[in-house]
């Protein structure tokens, strides 16, 4: 049989093959992939790679792209044969799917995408290249895959990753700006050797014009290597991003840059990092459709917690979720990446937190014309610092208004619990001042939500969910605060700040208010009747 196939004598879409079992067709289709494999090596040896080393030859160029032309239609071939073996697949075959193209050298791989898109002579479809980068992507991001350095500098220098860059900047086709960023990325991930690697960060630099690349050249090559990156790192953030997906792969790319820099260099750039991810979560595609989606959607108990646990608890698998979902679960965790990039800081992740606080008060305003609570005094620790981590882009709606405070109650938790451990007599002044403040933006948010609860309709049960949730959480470690403060008064003899009393008491009151509003009404009942015994 694989004789015959290698010699043309089987055609596989023929009647008599068809009518085969299942395993044996499965295994046909394994042997023709297999073969199909093998013809992709022997052309890439004998035509494509001589040009590698030696371009000058026009007979061996030309050669060359005729075998780019049979690789790319091979491509094509393989990914069919792949396709249909997944559908037809048996649990008794005896071959795994993975073994049909094991004998795919994965410098092939290279050569496809290098000829699919430098290559004039290879006219192909939009449609067809993006099934292909798709391929090629799938191939190079398996585990066991690794590329010497001399075969991704010859795809830099060839102008393929150029043409990738150019079309995630300029393409109309959103799937096809999306799958560039991705394959871009994913080449990054295989760069090994630091030369390979900043020859790709300077392609992606000189993408924005900027004038941190004048006289690059002069400059020693740590800074040089530096100017580079930031310039890579300032062309991701300039990409505009409609989709979440588009964002992901961008965020994706940003955050490979992000890591390469000089550890001295992190600080400053904290606030690009933490707006990048915050305004995507925040801003990008529609975030009302998604919370919209939610209320319309009846979920039974379960599910609905379900979907509200998986938030938190990483070990749940959520690829069969929902789409909107996934989506707000992605929003969640790239507003958690943020903050989580401030390494814990006190003053800054408090910083974060105050101007996410602020943004959802300013856009109560916006919504109702009116102010979530005129009693609070905006000017609690850390209210005088000068950094903005977050910069607004537009007032957020109802929806968006309820998925950024259900992660400032995330946030209030994680630092109070913070504030818990670490109170000493030392450190007490300190942590009471923190305390103070993280207080206020509790009750600004809870305040705030049942201000916005007037404009919208009840939230379904994910988004309500959530809030009950890290509501509760917030709660009660806030209650946990104030008796370890109160403790330590009457040890130390002092009196607690009636200020800090009185906002304990508006919080409490305003989480009442909260449940009465009817936002809680479709949590799931575990977290519904958390969110109620907290404030006791």
């Amino acid at each position: 049989f694989k004789r015959k196939v290698v010699h043309g004598g089987v055609d596989l879409d023929e009647g008599a093959f068809r009518r085969l079992p299942d395993d044996e067709r499965a295994m046909g289709h394994i042997i023709a992939g297999a073969v199909v494999a093998t013809q992709m090596n022997l052309v890439h040896a004998l035509y494509v790679a001589p040009t590698e080393e030696a371009q000058t030859d026009p007979i061996l160029m030309k050669f060359a792209n005729e075998g780019g032309k049979i690789l790319c239609t091979k491509a094509l071939q393989l990914m069919e044969l792949e396709r249909i073996n997944k559908q037809i697949m048996s649990s008794n075959a005896d071959v795994k799917i993975d073994e049909m193209t094991s004998e795919l050298q994965i410098k092939v791989v290279l050569s496809v995408l290098t000829h699919t898109f430098t290559q004039l002579s290879v006219d192909l479809s939009n449609e067809v290249k993006l099934k292909i980068l798709a391929w090629c992507c799938e191939k190079l991001n398996n585990t066991f895959v690794t590329v010497s350095n001399d075969a991704l500098g010859m795809l830099i220098s060839s102008g393929c990753t150029h043409a990738l860059l150019r079309l995630a900047e300029t393409s109309t086709l959103l799937t096809m700006r999306e799958a560039c960023i991705r394959c871009c990325s994913c080449l990054l991930d295989l760069c090994t050797d630091s030369a390979t690697f900043y020859d790709f960060v300077e392609l992606i630099a000189f993408k924005t014009p900027s004038l941190d690349l004048l006289g690059v050249e002069n400059k020693s090559e740590i800074d040089r290597r530096n100017t580079y990156l930031v310039a890579a790192m300032n062309w991701t953030l300039s990409i505009s991003s409609r989709t979440l997906l588009q964002a992901d792969e961008v965020l994706g790319l940003f955050r490979r840059l992000f890591i390469m820099l000089p550890i001295k260099e992190h600080a400053s750039w904290f606030e690009h990092v933490t707006n990048a991810f915050a305004g995507a979560a925040l801003w990008v595609d529609k975030i009302e459709n998604d919370v919209l989606k939610d209320a319309e959607r009846v979920l039974t108990d379960k599910i609905a917690q379900s979907y509200v646990d998986s938030f938190d608890d990483t070990s749940i698998d959520a690829s069969e979720f929902p789409e909107w979902v996934q989506k707000l679960r992605l929003r969640a965790e790239w507003l958690r990446e943020a903050i989580d990039t401030l390494n814990n800081d006190p003053t800054m992740t408090a910083t974060f937190t105050s101007n996410l606080t602020s943004i959802i008060s300013k856009s109560v305003e916006f919504n109702t014309k009116g102010k979530a609570d005129s009693t609070v005094n905006t000017s609690y620790w850390p209210g005088k610092q000068s950094k903005t981590f977050i910069v607004a882009r537009s007032p957020l709606g109802p929806g968006g208004i309820m998925v950024a405070a259900a992660s400032v109650f995330d946030f209030v938790a994680a630092q109070l619990e913070r504030c818990i451990d670490e109170l000493s007599d030392e450190k007490s002044q300190a942590m009471f001042e923190q305390y103070e403040g993280l207080s206020y933006m509790l009750h600004f948010t809870i305040s705030s939500l049942v201000s916005a609860a007037r404009a919208v309709p009840t939230p379904g049960g994910v988004v309500s969910g959530r809030i009950a949730s890290t509501g509760a959480r917030a709660l009660t470690l806030a209650a946990k605060c104030t008796s370890h403060f109160a403790v330590y008064a009457k040890t130390m003899q002092t009196n607690p700040s009636s200020e800090a009393q009185q906002t304990m008491k508006r919080t409490l009151g305003a989480a009442n208010g909260l449940e009465q509003c009817m936002m809680l009404a479709t949590a799931p009942g575990v977290h519904r009747r958390h969110f109620a015994s907290a404030p006791a």
